[in-house]
């Protein structure tokens, strides 16, 4: 028995097709099992989410709250000004990583609010309740966040190249 409309698809598209499916089985399989080992999230389980979010914000409005680091200090030796510069950029990087991270805290929050809190942006997919305790505001399974890694992994390959080669 054919499938309606198998008959235009060429062997080649065909090919294609299974090809997708069958990389698709995996990840299909690990949403199904996630899906049943977790229903629903817990009331509780969700309270207890909220109250670590909230908490890590905390840390991270008191921790930015120091912004010493970033000053500008007059200085006669050369030395002490290269050595000053480092300490602001590596103050500016983690300033950018705090900005960051109260973001997609604020995100997860709003997930919570919304009901969509444990669920990947991506794929739909359950996130592990694993991955939420070790990550709370993750926003992608671990599945989509490794696709992401690896997506920005190529680029920076390719962009490193690109000024190499420049």
């Amino acid at each position: 028995m054919s499938l309606p409309g198998r008959e235009l698809w060429e062997a080649t598209e065909s090919a294609d097709a299974n090809r997708q499916v069958r990389a698709f089985g995996p990840k299909l399989a690990t949403i199904r099992a996630e899906r049943v080992n977790r229903r629903e999230m817990t009331e509780t389980q969700l309270k207890a989410f909220g109250k670590a979010l909230t908490n890590r914000q905390a840390e991270l409005n008191n921790a930015s709250a120091s912004r010493g680091a970033l000053a500008v200090q007059a200085s006669a030796d050369e030395l002490d000004r290269i050595q000053e510069a480092g300490i602001r950029d590596w103050a500016m990087g983690d300033l950018e990583r705090q900005c960051n991270q109260s973001l997609e805290l604020e995100s997860a929050c709003r997930r919570i609010a919304a009901g969509t809190f444990g669920i990947c942006v991506n794929c739909e997919g359950a996130i592990s309740l694993k991955r939420l305790s070790a990550l709370p505001w993750a926003s992608c399974c671990i599945y989509c966040q490794k696709l992401a890694d690896r997506q920005n992994e190529t680029s920076a390959s390719a962009e490193a190249s690109n000024v190499m080669a420049a």
